[in-house]
């Protein structure tokens, strides 16, 4: 009975994040849809949301506006990996995150770029069997790919 459970999708779930305000009482009642485009991270995300009771899928997708290839550059912290590339205007930006320095220079630099291709989320419904319905929730984080997607 998917039509009674709601569509949960999240782009950029590196480290199994899900932007979705949930409670656990509800988790049966989630389907939750998980896409980072580097391939590398699926099986972290898979086994961080393993024990959750919600349909959860987790797939190795870039999502954009159309079909076709680009690079995805992988950053030394691999949280801030995108399509796009760092602005260094922003080197200089610091700030104290958790326990440690991190400045934007460092962090965002990339220390290695991936010929992938890309999809827009209209491509994976018309073209594929999914599972799953359509998103009721959609939540982004895509280090400024935002708009290229919607």
């Amino acid at each position: 009975m998917n039509n009674l459970k709601i569509s949960m999708h999240h782009v950029g779930g590196r480290g199994g994040s899900r932007n979705f305000p949930y409670m656990k009482i509800f988790e049966k009642d989630i389907i939750t849809v998980l896409y980072d485009a580097d391939k590398d991270c699926i099986e972290q995300i898979k086994d961080v949301n393993r024990s959750l009771e919600s349909d959860t899928h987790v797939l190795p997708y870039a999502l954009s506006n159309k079909c076709k290839s680009t690079v995805l550059n992988i950053n030394y912290d691999p949280y801030t990996s995108s399509l796009l590339e760092s602005n260094s205007a922003f080197d200089s930006f610091y700030m104290f995150l958790n326990d440690h320095d991190y400045i934007m220079g460092e962090t965002t630099k990339a220390i290695e770029k991936r010929k992938i291709d890309v999809v827009s989320i209209d491509h994976i419904f018309n073209t594929n069997n999914i599972p799953y319905p359509k998103p009721d929730f959609l939540s982004l984080d895509v280090e400024g790919g935002e708009y290229d997607i919607l």
